[in-house]
């Protein structure tokens, strides 16, 4: 029997995520789930893959309101705050369009990354899941392609047992973990229910070098790829874990949740 064990999201593309008891599913995936992000000024987005430091820059939400906490230095911001201008940002392949959160919040992440960067919020309807998994048009936030990320505890117990230094959870930065079963089960899952809510298995998640960055320190090493590479290799990717979408727009999932597969 497979069970929810873990829900997380990150509300800020690249940076630290947040545990929950349960979320709740609007139309570009969780509630608040990289709903905003980090660019340059080219517009082209920011991540730990060039600034590992983004992950010891730590979210909280409390009502509508975000908390950032970095080392000493903190700030917040409303959920709806913005400035009244927009334009495109890069995501990969994707233009969305996007708005300014404020210039207090620009500047506090230019003094830590030490570069002019703006953090970003999503335009509703500008960015969109590839019409080569969905036949129905459906959107997506800030995530590098889908809105959810699944992993089981088994697949990273296994991973584990060929490491010298267990990693934990989070250096795949999940959105849905699962208990029971076996090692890559969710390599399987066409189809499946949390809950009230079901998902389709798009693809399995290519990793990259952000899996060797310890999220507590900022770190850098060659492992896990260096060990998931002498087993998990395929067409010149490394793969980890199952990219998912909805089938709803809305609805809530919550931790102990059965996971059933239905194809």
């Amino acid at each position: 029997m497979y069970l929810l064990s873990q829900i997380i999201i990150y509300p800020v593309k690249g940076l630290a995520g947040i545990s929950l008891q349960e979320s709740t599913l609007c139309k570009t995936g969780f509630l608040y789930d990289r709903n905003w992000m980090l660019v340059d000024e080219k517009f082209q987005f920011i991540s730990q893959r060039s600034h590992a430091k983004l992950a010891l820059i730590r979210p909280t939400i409390i009502g509508s309101r975000i908390y950032l906490t970095y080392k000493q230095s903190s700030i917040s911001f409303e959920v709806n705050e913005q400035i009244d201008r927009s334009f495109k940002v890069n995501v990969w392949e994707d233009l969305p369009i996007a708005f300014t959160v404020s210039h207090p919040i620009n500047q506090w992440f230019s003094d830590i990354l030490k570069q002019p960067v703006q953090l970003v919020k999503l335009k509703p309807e500008t960015r969109f899941l590839s019409d080569k998994y969905s036949s129905i048009l459906r959107e997506v936030a800030f995530s590098d392609a889908f809105p959810f990320l699944l992993i089981s505890e088994a697949s990273l117990q296994f991973l584990n047992q060929k490491l010298e230094t267990p990693v934990p959870m989070n250096r795949f930065r999940p959105n849905l973990v699962m208990s029971g079963g076996e090692p890559h089960d969710e390599d399987k899952f066409k189809q499946f229910s949390i809950g009230e809510i079901s998902f389709v298995g798009a693809k399995p998640c290519a990793r990259c070098v952000v899996t060797t960055i310890n999220q507590e320190t900022a770190t850098q090493g060659k492992e896990p790829l260096k060990t998931l590479a002498t087993y998990r290799a395929q067409n010149n990717a490394i793969l980890f874990g199952m990219n998912v979408f909805s089938l709803n727009k809305n609805g809530t999932i919550r931790l102990g949740d059965p996971l059933v597969p239905l194809k």
